[in-house]
């Protein structure tokens, strides 16, 4: 998470998923697997609690970018 200052506040959150246990990045250990829709959840989720640490919440999150694979 990246916060930038100016006129305006932007906070940038990348890389938000369901593995964040892993002890490695190259043997993710997938939260939920095989349930599509506590995949979709939990990532949300992590998002909406990012923002509390810059005093902010999900109604100000202006876009969101969602990419599955």
């Amino acid at each position: 998470m990246v916060t930038i200052a100016g006129r305006s506040r932007t906070i940038s959150v990348r890389g938000v998923g369901a593995d964040e246990d892993s002890t490695t990045q190259y043997a993710l250990q997938v939260r939920f697997r095989g349930d599509f829709a506590k995949q979709c959840d939990y990532p949300l989720d992590k998002i909406g609690r990012m923002p509390a640490t810059r005093n902010c919440g999900l109604p100000d999150i202006v876009m969101l970018n969602v990419y599955l694979t």
